[in-house]
């Protein structure tokens, strides 16, 4: 059990600005006294839990030692149902691998910053649970499994960081340019540390390694503290202390240990080879600091103030248990509540194991009747014994004379009876455990669907809590986990194990960051359902995906009409689609794919329509067109070259009295002045003639 504790911790936070300062040295003597007299108290007070989780794990693992008797050992055959329940519970309950749900918290489907913070948050708690050397997965099945069998289960996180070294050049502050070394000319270096790679693991805590103060309710708890076994060399390593100190340290010796009852308790310290210390991590929230201590040493190991700066201050969330009460937050196992069944069932069985060995074929002869006995001791088929005195054997009435068989009907009959009592323990011990015969795979052919669909809907009330436990329990692990994330986590690590890039979030990824690393902004609510920790339902799942793309294809089919007619509204459905996925399980990815649609339908509504295409009816338009104005084309171009007609001379005009002079302008109809020559003649046109006034008879002499 050669476990670290929080060693990288301790080694991350001493430098860090943004820690709390410490408010002075405290006095180391002190600090010891103080938690050993803290933890003696919570010692007594677990005392009696502890002692009832010992039986029980004895019970679950058949051995015979405390209030089981030695007789009940001895019997091979005996029917370990406490084994058998808790297994089937188990698988009713944690029965795959969590997963984790980062869903915002108003599930508001325009905050898409928050939207990608939760799918990088998320993508990075289910991804280590995968991988296969992560321990998550089985430390919470460990700790679901302790409280069936003992009462308790409980995890640890803690953060994991390895640091590194590298050579880098000595910048000088003046200047910003690299500090040259004047004996080989080349540019100085220098070591700088730097985080090689970061984790937040989650560590499984026995239940009696775990401790806490005493309280009614866990929101009353004031400190919680867990057990670890470190070597010599770890302690030398771990905080850095010498070997005078070293000596000063209790070591676990490898000596028997015994209960208060006598009883050897299983120790695996027993089978080290070497001796180790056993070192208390307590984190106090009154003190709101961390401390490492051995019992029974004068000193306390190390401290620090908060180094995870976590929202609940604990590393651990509250522990999963079985039944307790108001005045003590102090469970009581299940098995410790059903005990009596289980002791009766056991005696019923050693009961039944005898009366079945003393049904046999057993009885007396008369011993001069020697041939009876070879009926039975040897091989005798289809054959015939001789008798030595026939008449003495006759008068003495034959087989039944000589023969007188052990009574076997009692012995029947008490198996009989011994059988419908362990019918009846059985079925009390399922009633009283809540499970029903569908979930241990068993039925009855004459039951109806409706007789055995009640059967699951009443095993499955039985179980609600004890899901919703586990669900709780599961989901406060993760919270821490994603705290711890936020507070210590570089960007560049979260964005690496969140492969955020290869989606089509990659635009908002680094504003995501953002939002991730300020922890008391995001404040997202992380959960892992009950139905996610139970066996798989494939239907159900295919049906939910089933049935969100049916409603999407009809709703596609409705507003696709609607989108051609008015480009302007796809955004606005688009947007709808959005809000009606937000209310399916699973459909948180596909709401990115549908924000970079409604940006590509906006941007295309924002740009001016491009010219439809012509169809086959402006085509065949279009080339009558052509066609006609190549014809009139040709034909303007032959008529251009036809000569125009030559014009007929203008005869001379005779002055008259009171006329217009020749070669002035000439009335033309309507007492328009017409230029000299008259009208001009058009191509292929004869000039219109002019009215000549009468000449005189007699000419002047």
């Amino acid at each position: 059990m050669d476990i670290d504790t929080n060693t990288e911790i301790s080694e991350q936070g001493a430098d860090s600005e943004t820690k709390p300062k410490a408010k002075g040295k405290r006095d180391s003597a002190k600090q010891a006294a103080k938690w050993s007299t803290e933890l003696q108290a919570s010692k007594r007070w677990m005392a009696k839990f502890v002692r009832t989780g010992r039986e029980c794990e004895k019970a679950y693992l058949d051995k015979a030692e405390g209030e089981l008797s030695a007789s009940l050992a001895d019997y091979a055959g005996k029917t370990n149902l406490f084994w058998s329940n808790v297994q089937v519970i188990l698988a009713a309950i944690y029965g795959r691998m969590p997963k984790a749900e980062v869903n915002r918290r108003f599930d508001d489907y325009g905050d898409d910053v928050s939207r990608v913070a939760g799918i990088i948050m998320q993508r990075i708690l289910n991804g280590d649970m995968q991988r296969e050397w992560d321990d998550t997965n089985a430390s919470l099945r460990d700790a679901s499994q302790d409280r069936f069998i003992a009462g308790m289960g409980q995890v640890w996180c803690r953060y994991d960081v390895q640091i590194g070294e590298r050579q880098e050049p000595d910048i000088d502050p003046t200047t910003g340019q690299p500090v040259i070394d004047a004996a080989t000319g080349q540019p100085r270096t220098q070591p700088v540390e730097f985080i090689e790679d970061e984790d937040a693991p989650v560590d499984y805590v026995h239940w009696e390694d775990f401790r806490y103060s005493p309280c009614r309710r866990w929101r009353e708890c004031r400190w919680v503290a867990r057990r670890v076994a470190m070597s010599t060399k770890r302690l030398k390593e771990r905080f850095k202390l010498g070997d005078k100190q070293i000596g000063m340290i209790p070591l676990q010796s490898r000596s028997p240990q015994s209960d208060r009852d006598g009883n050897r308790v299983d120790d695996v310290l027993q089978a080290t080879p070497f001796k180790q210390a056993l070192v208390w991590e307590i984190w106090s929230r009154e003190d709101n600091y961390v401390c490492w201590f051995v019992e029974g040493c004068s000193f306390v190991l190390d401290e620090q103030n908060d180094p995870l700066e976590l929202d609940d201050f604990f590393p651990c969330p509250q522990p999963i248990v079985s039944t307790t009460l108001t005045k003590a937050f102090l469970p009581r196992a299940d098995y410790a509540m059903t005990q009596d069944l289980y002791k009766e069932l056991d005696r019923v069985n050693a009961r039944l194991s005898h009366l079945t060995d003393a049904v046999k074929a057993a009885g007396v002869y008369d011993k001069t009747a020697a041939p009876v006995k070879s009926l039975l001791t040897t091989a005798v088929q289809n054959a015939l014994v001789p008798v030595d005195n026939w008449s003495a054997f006759v008068e003495k009435g034959g087989m039944k004379g000589v023969v007188d068989w052990m009574p076997i009907d009692q012995f029947v009959n008490a198996i009989t009876q011994l059988t419908q009592r362990k019918n009846q323990l059985q079925h009390d011990l399922y009633e009283v455990l809540g499970i029903s015969d569908i979930m241990r795979g068993a039925s009855v052919a004459s039951e109806t669907a409706t007789a055995q669909q009640l059967k699951v809907q009443y095993g499955g009330a039985r179980l609600a809590n004890l899901q919703n436990e586990v669900a709780r329990f599961v989901s406060e692990t993760m919270r821490i986990r994603a705290n711890i994330i936020s507070n210590l986590f570089q960007p560049e690590t979260i964005k690496r194990r969140s492969l955020i890039e290869r989606t089509p979030d990659a635009p908002m990824a680094d504003e995501a960051i953002a939002m991730l690393k300020d922890w008391d902004q995001a404040q997202f609510n992380i959960e892992v359902t009950s139905d996610s920790l139970a066996a798989p339902d494939w239907a159900a799942e295919k049906e939910a995906r089933t049935e969100f793309l049916g409603a999407a294809s009809n709703y596609i089919m409705a507003a696709a009409p609607i989108v051609q007619q008015s480009p302007m509204t796809g955004a606005f459905l688009i947007q709808l689609l959005q809000w009606a996925a937000a209310g399916f399980k699973g459909a948180k990815t596909i709401e990115g794919v549908l924000d970079q649609a409604a940006k590509q339908l906006t941007q295309q509504a924002m740009q001016p329509p491009q010219p439809k295409p012509p169809s086959p009816e402006d085509k065949k338009n279009d080339a009558q067109a052509a066609k006609y104005g190549a014809e009139a084309e040709k034909t303007s171009k032959e008529a251009a070259l036809i000569p125009s007609p030559m014009g007929m001379p203008t005869p001379p005009i005779m002055p008259t009295n009171g006329g217009p002079q020749p070669g002035g302008p000439q009335p033309a109809a309507g007492g328009a002045m017409v230029p000299p020559g008259g009208l001009p003649a058009g191509p292929g046109s004869v000039p219109p003639m002019q009215p000549q006034p009468p000449m005189p008879l007699n000419p002047p002499m």
